[in-house]
């Protein structure tokens, strides 16, 4: 992502937040008391905003009081918890610009010649969070979800999503094929789970191996 995209998407996250806290604070009224002594924070009234009712909604503030944005996403999936979610690898769409063709050229106007090299124009879109900005309270969507790597969904359940290559969606493959004598479903949990168990464990070695071989050889000095 470029440094001005990923500004924007901070900045249009940034404002949604505060329009659902606003939404938020008019139902309930402590949520504005609670922001203003800094005691709740903007991503944790915009995190709870669905779970919040006349019932429930003192005790899910006061236990998101001075929490982080994982420890908030974590109390909801203990309170609230979510089914697994399905495996997905899916290819992601390749990013398009928007190209407009030149204005026309006023009748009786000199023809203008243009380098080749000359870039097409590209039509100035107006940033989705400005576009909601202009509309109606009651109209406003949410962005587009960042997820973090490992999102709660339940005590000791958690949904992983990342963005891999082609090569590494090809290894994924290859390794389900292999090892469909043990895992007949190809589950990708259970393939990266191994995965990860091994690369731990020759990571460990390497670092002991590493560690033991100067007292070894200080030891060999000595004598």
């Amino acid at each position: 992502m470029a440094p001005s995209s990923h500004i924007s998407s901070i900045v249009e996250h940034e404002a949604y937040n505060r329009i659902v806290a606003a939404r938020v604070g008019r139902r309930f009224p402590i949520v504005r008391d609670m922001l203003g002594e800094g005691s709740l924070n903007l991503t944790s009234v915009r995190l709870l905003a669905s779970h919040l009712t006349d019932e429930n909604h003192g005790k899910l503030l006061v236990g998101a009081c001075g929490k982080s944005k994982r420890e908030v996403e974590e109390l909801i999936a203990r309170l609230f918890p979510q089914p697994d979610v399905p495996c997905s690898v899916r290819k992601l769409p390749a990013a398009k610009l928007i190209e407009t063709p030149p204005p026309p050229i006023p009748s009786g106007a000199p023809a203008i010649s243009r380098p080749a090299t000359e870039p097409i124009g590209i039509q100035a879109v107006p940033s989705p969070g400005v576009a909601r900005a202009l509309e109606p309270m009651s109209a406003v969507p949410a962005p587009t979800a960042r997820h973090s790597l490992a999102r709660p969904l339940a005590p000791g359940r958690y949904e992983i999503r990342f963005t891999a290559s082609a090569g590494t969606c090809e290894k994924l493959r290859r390794t389900q094929d292999l090892l469909r004598h043990r895992i007949p479903n190809g589950g990708v949990a259970e393939i990266i789970d191994r995965a990860l168990t091994v690369l731990l464990e020759e990571l460990a070695r390497k670092k002991f191996a590493a560690t033991d071989r100067p007292r070894a050889s200080r030891a060999r000095a000595g004598h």
